[in-house]
């Protein structure tokens, strides 16, 4: 499997999103962090959704799809990106982001390698800044999985 190409600074970790990167990503995984306030879809969600045929957006609707804590939702990709599933993690309100961060990560890393997955993207539920700062630590961290990157939350 080959890393995604990342943004303009390739020792950020952040991977910049639209459909065609979405559908050359080459990783066993793409694992999203939300919160509980999804309305409107964005990011790498929205993206998804699109592939997925608004199937993200149905489970939403339908209550499947909260953002609550400890969340766990795996769904398959049915081969229209690259990339076969996709994980979404709640994390809860918004308000506890920052004194839950660690353990939300550690939930999401501890399913992941439950699942057996070696290779992944990921996308928090962070602003860019604070997703710089946490993609220099993760890719210098000796994780459970290859990481090719996080998403830049603030692609639209």
């Amino acid at each position: 499997m080959q890393s995604l190409q990342k943004s303009s600074n390739p020792d950020s970790g952040i991977l910049d999103i639209n459909l065609e990167i979405l559908d050359k990503l080459d990783t066993q995984a793409i694992a999203i962090g939300i919160c509980t306030n999804l309305k409107p879809i964005n990011g790498i969600l929205s993206f998804l959704d699109w592939r997925l045929c608004g199937g993200i957006a149905e489970l939403i609707k339908s209550g499947e799809i909260t953002g609550k804590l400890n969340e766990s939702i795996l769904l398959s990709t049915y081969g229209r990106i690259k990339s076969p599933c996709v994980f979404i993690f709640g994390w809860g309100e918004k308000e506890t982001l920052v004194s839950n961060f660690k353990a939300n990560l550690q939930h999401t890393l501890d399913v992941l390698q439950k699942a057996q997955i070696s290779d992944c993207a990921l996308s928090l539920p962070v602003n860019l800044a604070n997703a710089k700062d946490i993609a220099k630590l993760l890719l210098k961290e000796k994780l459970p999985l290859r990481l090719s990157g996080i998403f830049n939350p603030d692609t639209k």
